[in-house]
């Protein structure tokens, strides 16, 4: 299972309405989230079974153990580090995105300031240190991004690319 005291947790919640989404490090903080928003909460701890599942909330959940799990000894937990999946001190890491066009549309000139405006405006985004056009078909930005890891730097890219 993982540290869950320095492991970053993905936390959604919907009502009726639109659907909440965050990534929240600590197990605890991320419980205090998703309690302001339910009377259930579950949280995961590992992708091993059923038995890394765990009931948060104020209304117990008997299909799950109650949270917190028994305390283990530091060496026992998975630790993002084990991976080489260090975190970043600063919290800010340097990813670049591409863009390409798909079949036979070309990318305009105004297309490349269009495009890093598109990635600054998301709010993981702390600002964008270089855009370049390597061919006239494409353009590539450089930004930095507010992720504990890199890999995490990545995903979200993907995502501001994806939207």
């Amino acid at each position: 299972m993982v540290d869950p005291d320095s492991s970053l947790f993905v936390a959604s919640w919907q009502d009726t309405g639109a659907l909440e989404h965050t990534e929240i490090t600590g197990a605890e903080a991320a419980i205090a989230w998703a309690r302001k928003r339910s009377e259930r909460v579950v949280i995961r701890l590992g992708h091993d079974g059923p038995d890394t599942y765990f009931s948060a909330g104020d209304r117990e959940d008997d299909e799950f153990p109650r949270w917190p799990p028994p305390r283990r000894a530091a060496s026992d937990w998975w630790s993002p580090s084990d991976t080489g999946n260090e975190r970043s001190l600063s919290g800010r890491w340097s990813v670049q995105l591409g863009l390409k066009p798909q079949g036979d549309r070309r990318l305009g000139e105004a297309s490349a300031d269009t495009f890093a405006e598109h990635i600054a405006a998301d709010g993981a985004v702390d600002g964008i240190t270089d855009v370049e056009r390597p061919t006239p078909a494409s353009i590539r930005i450089t930004a930095i991004v507010a992720a504990a890891t890199r890999i995490e730097a990545e995903a979200r890219g993907q995502l501001i690319l994806d939207a």
